[in-house]
C-alpha cells in the first residue's frame, strides 16, 4: 500500500486557497474590516485633533499664569523693599550716626 496516497498535492492546495479567496462570504468580511480599519483610523484622526486643540489651550493657560506670577513677584519685592517697610512704620527706624567697622586679626574660624 502506498501511503503517500492521502497527502494532497500541491496543486489541489493552491485551487483550495483560490476557491477560499474567491468565496463570496471572505470578501465580504474582509471589506467589513476594511471598513472598520478606515472607521477607527478617523476616529483617531478626529481625537488627536481634539488633544492638539486642548494642549494649545493649555499652552496659554501657562504662558497667562506665568505672566501673573511675574507679577506677584514684583509686588513681593516691592513690598520687601526698604523704602516701602520705612512708609509703612511712619518713620520709627533712625538712622544710624558714626558707624564702625569691626576688622578680623587673623583668619581663625570656628569649627566643629
Amino acid at each position: 500500500m502506498n501511503m503517500y496516497c492521502d497527502i494532497p498535492a500541491l496543486k489541489d492546495r493552491q485551487t483550495s486557497v483560490r476557491k477560499f479567496l474567491n468565496n463570496q462570504i471572505f470578501r465580504i468580511v474582509l471589506g467589513c474590516v476594511a471598513v472598520i480599519f478606515a472607521v477607527l483610523c478617523s476616529l483617531n484622526m478626529s481625537v488627536m485633533s481634539t488633544k492638539g486643540y486642548d494642549i494649545a489651550e493649555l499652552e496659554d493657560q501657562i504662558s497667562a499664569l506665568e505672566k501673573a506670577n511675574q507679577k506677584i513677584d514684583l509686588k513681593i519685592a516691592e513690598y520687601r523693599s526698604m523704602r516701602n517697610i520705612q512708609g509703612r512704620l511712619d518713620d520709627s527706624l533712625i538712622a544710624a550716626e558714626d558707624i564702625k567697622y569691626a576688622t578680623l586679626v587673623g583668619t581663625a574660624v570656628a569649627r566643629r
